[in-house]
């Protein structure tokens, strides 16, 4: 941890303010599990509940953890808000829904619910999306010039507030029009349509400009923390983009699996700023995409040896139990060396410290091996030492006769 500007102590939260935090996401979790199950939404399967679930205890969780211990850091109220917000869509909604199939949404607040719940969650991840890429890790920004990126972002969550809070109509959320929507403006409402998504994207874009100009001037430690959440946006991405595949038969779980991809960027966020393990990031991601490459090099063998094996057994049998249970030992006698060579290929890519150290070791061990001079033998040890775990210094004891 040596050389990291973050690592004198920071205040944290204590006592009542600690608890309140804490507080605050216990009860959206009791209150949506209450909500859900009371009140059932009608086009949300329980799996659909969970990932919802999971979203909300990792950034509500993770918002909270991060607030206590560094309540001056941005980033943890965001995320903390964030759960909130979503704990908040999935009670209200189960609520809608149920005084919509039940008493034609005469319950009390159904249409206040309904059009919160239509415009609360735009800003909200406008600020997630756009603020955290600009002020990670710290909560600041990268200097005092990236002001108006900040401004431009703020302005951008505006933009998408005002149609959806105050457009007259039907709400989306339920049969009813908004209460509050105003009437005589679709010119301006227009105007902010066709001007957020604009405005959006120049803000994305300062976000990840901030985000790439901090990574090239900052300390080793703030790009180790960066490329943390970095690697968590690919995961995310992809999990996302099922959403808008054109396949039906993603249609009713993708939005499921954009909630679990989503869930662990919280997570990654909490490792970077809290510095948990942070040093692990270099392994974490050549495992990560050694075992990706694997597991579609072998799904890929599984498939193409089932089809040949049943094209071959057609006239034979009528059964694919033989070309199943062949593909399946291919395939497991395929893996052991497969992962080997895979990971091999990956870490003197991705890992190469790793690589290195192994290198400098078998080096060694070749030269000790043939070496009977002392003085070459303990350069040899430091050096190896030196580039295999860097140490800060290094030093050879040898024990005298006694």
């Amino acid at each position: 941890m040596t050389g990291d500007p973050g690592a004198l102590r920071r205040p944290a939260l204590h006592g009542i303010a600690a608890r309140l935090v804490w507080a605050v996401v216990v009860v959206e979790l009791l209150a949506a599990a209450a909500a859900s199950i009371a009140w059932p939404p009608a086009d949300v399967p329980p799996a659909g509940m969970v990932a919802f679930y999971l979203f909300v205890v990792t950034a509500g969780g993770v918002g909270a953890l991060v607030a206590v211990r560094q309540p001056q850091n941005v980033i943890g109220w965001i995320l903390w808000a964030l759960g909130a917000v979503v704990a908040m869509v999935v009670i209200s909604l189960s609520y809608i829904d149920t005084s919509t199939l039940r008493a034609s949404g005469t319950w009390p607040g159904t249409a206040i619910l309904g059009w919160a719940m239509s415009w609360s969650l735009p800003p909200t991840l406008a600020a997630v999306v756009l603020v955290v890429p600009l002020v990670f890790p710290d909560g600041r920004l990268p200097s005092p010039g990236w002001r108006p990126v900040l401004w431009i972002q703020l302005l951008a969550a505006v933009i998408l507030t005002i149609p959806a809070a105050f457009r007259p109509g039907g709400l989306d959320t339920g049969p009813f029009d908004n209460p509050f929507g105003i009437t005589g403006i679709d010119p301006f409402f227009s105007f902010l349509d066709a001007v957020g998504p604009l405005v959006f994207g120049i803000g994305l874009v300062g976000s990840i400009a901030g985000a790439r100009s901090r990574y090239r001037h900052g300390t080793e430690f703030e790009r180790r923390q960066l490329r943390w959440f970095g690697a968590s946006l690919i995961p995310a991405g992809i999990l996302v983009s099922v959403v808008f595949l054109p396949i039906p038969a993603l249609a009713d779980i993708g939005w499921m699996m954009a909630l679990l991809g989503l869930s662990l960027v919280p997570v990654a966020i909490g490792v970077a700023v809290l510095r948990y393990r942070l040093y692990a990031m270099d392994r974490i991601i050549s495992r990560g995409i050694a075992w990706l490459m694997v597991s579609a090099i072998l799904a890929g063998s599984f498939v193409i040896v089932i089809v040949g094996l049943q094209t071959i057994l057609a006239p034979f049998t009528t059964g694919n139990t033989l070309a199943v249970a062949a593909s399946t030992l291919v395939a497991a006698a395929l893996f052991q060396p497969l992962r080997m060579r895979v990971q091999h290929g990956v870490d003197r890519r991705f890992n190469r410290s790793r690589v290195d150290a192994e290198r400098a070791i078998g080096d060694f061990g070749r030269r000790a091996r043939d070496e009977v001079d002392l003085a070459p033998l303990l350069a040899a040890v430091l050096g190896t030492a030196q580039s295999a775990v860097t140490p800060s210094q290094a030093n050879v004891w040898l024990r005298g006769d006694r």
